[in-house]
This record gives structure tokens, sequence and C-alpha cells, in this order.
């Protein structure tokens, strides 16, 4: 689980909350389902300030990740790739006839962070991600104002702690050697 600050995509900083389900791949990657949401924050008109909206976001996407150690694996650094899909959403506030909006969001995302390892089941993550938008849109109040566009990037601060499961064994993964007597019995 996380927090953090994201910009870009909405107005100013908003408030965020993620989420991610990691599996290994190999020594020194990891597959991860990623989720969360930016919570919804008042966007007032640059035209009447009593007027506006409150913005949000939300948005889930696969990432995979290299994850080299250092200092006996006790500080990782994950990098990692992939996209995001999800909706802005919208309420305008102010005006008669104020209704809510969905958009399509869509990012390519990269992220970039340092996790500290005390213990072999936490881990405790600062994380940096940047996005490219893929769909941009303009958030309007209709005879009055443009009230956001979707921004081209977006960034994110995150703070994080990792709660690891045991990797579980592979059924033909070698787990040691062991010396076993064959005899054959006879019938006599």
């Amino acid at each position: 689980m996380a927090a953090g600050v994201s910009g870009g995509a909405l107005p100013g900083l908003g408030p965020l909350v993620w989420g991610a389900l990691t599996w290994r791949v190999g020594v020194r990657g990891r597959f991860e389902l990623s989720g969360g949401a930016q919570i919804p924050t008042e966007t007032p008109s640059d035209v009447d300030p009593n007027v506006g909206g409150r913005l949000g976001l939300w948005a889930i996407g696969p990432r995979l990740c290299g994850v080299p150690r250092i200092a006996k694996g006790r500080v990782e650094f994950p990098l990692c790739g992939g996209f995001e899909v999800g909706q802005v959403f919208g309420e305008g506030y102010g005006f008669e006839g104020a209704n809510r909006v969905r958009v399509p969001w869509g990012a390519l995302v990269v992220t970039a962070g340092i996790a500290f390892v005390p213990r072999p089941r936490i881990a405790i993550v600062l994380i940096a991600e940047a996005g490219i938008a893929i769909h941009r849109v303009d958030l309007v109040i209709e005879r009055l104002a443009t009230l956001h566009r979707i921004g081209f990037g977006t960034g994110r601060g995150l703070l994080a702690v990792e709660f690891r499961l045991p990797a579980r064994a592979r059924a033909m993964e070698p787990t040691g050697i062991s010396v076993r007597a064959r005899g054959r019995s006879s019938s006599g």
C-alpha cells in the first residue's frame, strides 16, 4: 500500500492512494498489477471562484520491473515500465445544472524507486513515477470556461510499505541432494 501526491493529469497536486500485487520473475525481475486513485479535489473556475468542479482519477495497469539489489539485498532499486488505464471523473459545483462527467484516462508510465528491506518480508519504498497521457481532453463548464485540460505529462511521488509473502517452491525446483538406496525385492 502506498500514499503520496500526484500532479499533471489534474490541476495542482492532489493526494493519492495506490496499491500493487507483485510476482517475482526470475532472480531480479518482477511483474506488477498496480492501481489506485487520486482523491477528488476542488478546482475553482478562473472566471468565477464560486463555480468549479471536484476532479479525481483512478487507474489500473501492468508493469514489468528490473530490481537491482545491493547491501546483501537490504537495498533495492525497482525500475519499472508499463501502462495504465482508467477514468478522470468530475462533478460540477456552484451552478445550476451541475453534472458528473467521466472521460477515459490512459498513460505510458515509468517508475524508479529505492526500497529499504529491514526484514525479509517487509520493505519501505520511495517511488517516483512519470507518465505520458495517451488521451487528452478539456473539462469545460459550458458557457463559462475551460476548467482544466488533462496534462500531457503526469508525475507522482509515493511512500509505500510492501508486505512480502514467502516464495513457493516450484514443483520441479531442486531442493537439495539426497541419497536413496535401491534394492530389489526377492521372493523366495
